[in-house]
């Protein structure tokens, strides 16, 4: 399989990805000469897939490619339109378009031509389209094209990616299991995030016959182009994680302790990444898994924390995904506190940053869910779900 990356308006091969077989049990990647040779040339993963000419090998797939692989949701799709279930996660890559970033993936050294996506004027019958297959009623072929580039970053719930105004954003939609109009939810904590000076990405919320529906902008694009992206898990580039390492390398400090060796300015991604533990634990964003943070390539082999994302409380959940301090990822304020010198802070300075970001969640966000047409039964459980814990 043949992987390709945008550099200087065009996607060009940037090496090989081996699969598997009966002769060779690993995964294996290697750079291309020629891509070698690019005077543009970067590594896919400065810590994991160095830009050097060997062979890299893996018993499962590398998460700088599994990045780019379908949620559940885009793997039914995936089914859907290519009538086959892949029997390895890499064979959703080679049909796939873009998905993640920048990288794209194919059968041969010609990248495969790129359907565009749909627009906003297209969003109710994708809806009805969405409706159909979780009814499992057949979608006509001339259709399916309306969403084959529907899934990408935002969670697992069903989504498409849509233009607007010669933007890309990913459009996720309300599920009939949801305990609250999580679609609404996800918006207001966005927007709230911003005012608490977190860099999340923007969104808006779009209203149709589905009820609400919520609006991501992509910022792993610009002009048409992908930007590189790396989530956490894979500059971590564990397939497992360990029981005894959740506490430590699994964890905002680890994230915040491998940020040193990829990232401009260290000290500012620490900072920031600090100020969005805060608000996870604030708001209750506890689905805070490693994929959930990510990294957009700048240069030189140099990352910048993504915008955040894919933030939305979780009342259903007690505890987060990653540790947030000595106590592995209990909800509590103090745990964050215990480790606030990972991220350059002395206590006082780390107290300022949770006390400013808690009375944000206090204020602004309840405020914004008073404010907007939501079900009381809604507004009673989510605020129910904030932390109540201002640090003296």
């Amino acid at each position: 399989m043949y992987v390709f990356l945008w550099i200087e308006q065009q996607r060009i091969p940037v090496g090989v990805l081996a699969m598997p077989d009966a002769s060779h049990p690993m995964y294996r990647f290697r750079y291309g000469k020629r891509y070698l040779e690019h005077p543009k040339a970067y590594a896919l993963n400065p810590l994991h897939l160095e830009l050097v000419d060997r062979e890299f090998e893996s018993e499962r797939l590398p998460y700088t490619f599994s990045d780019s692989v379908p949620d559940e949701w885009g793997k039914k799709l995936f089914t859907l339109q290519h009538g086959f279930v892949p029997d390895n996660e890499a064979s959703y890559l080679c049909k796939g378009q873009m998905q993640v970033g920048a990288m794209t993936f194919g059968d041969s050294l010609t990248p495969q031509p790129l359907m565009p996506p749909a627009t906003f004027s297209d969003i109710d019958e994708i809806y009805d389209l969405y409706q159909r297959i979780e009814a499992k009623k057949p979608v006509p072929a001339e259709l399916q094209s309306l969403f084959i580039q529907g899934s990408g970053l935002g969670g697992a719930r069903p989504k498409a990616t849509l233009m607007d105004d010669a933007q890309e954003w990913i459009i996720k939609f309300p599920m009939k299991n949801d305990i609250f109009d999580n679609c609404l939810a996800e918006h207001l904590a966005m927007s709230v995030a911003k005012s608490a000076n977190i860099n999340s990405a923007e969104t808006k919320l779009i209203a149709g016959k589905f009820g609400n529906a919520v609006a991501i902008k992509r910022f792993d694009r610009l002009n048409g182009q992908g930007i590189h992206y790396q989530s956490a898990m894979a500059m971590l580039g564990s397939q497992r994680i360990p029981v005894s390492q959740v506490t430590n390398t699994f964890s905002y400090h680890g994230i915040a302790n491998l940020m040193s060796r990829f990232t401009e300015n260290p000290a500012c991604e620490r900072l920031e990444l600090f100020r969005r533990a805060a608000f996870n634990i604030a708001i209750g964003n506890l689905d805070d898994h490693l994929k959930n943070h990510g990294f957009i390539y700048q240069s030189r082999d140099l990352y910048a924390l993504s915008p955040a994302f894919d933030i939305v409380q979780h009342p259903d959940k007690s505890m987060h995904a990653i540790a947030t301090g000595k106590q592995g990822p209990q909800r509590d304020f103090n745990n964050l506190l215990s480790e606030a010198y990972a991220f350059g802070l002395h206590e006082s300075e780390a107290k300022d940053i949770i006390n400013d970001v808690y009375d944000v969640v206090q204020t602004d966000y309840v405020r914004q869910l008073n404010q907007h047409d939501m079900p009381q039964s809604d507004i009673k459980l989510l605020k129910a779900h904030l932390i109540k814990q201002h640090l003296v």
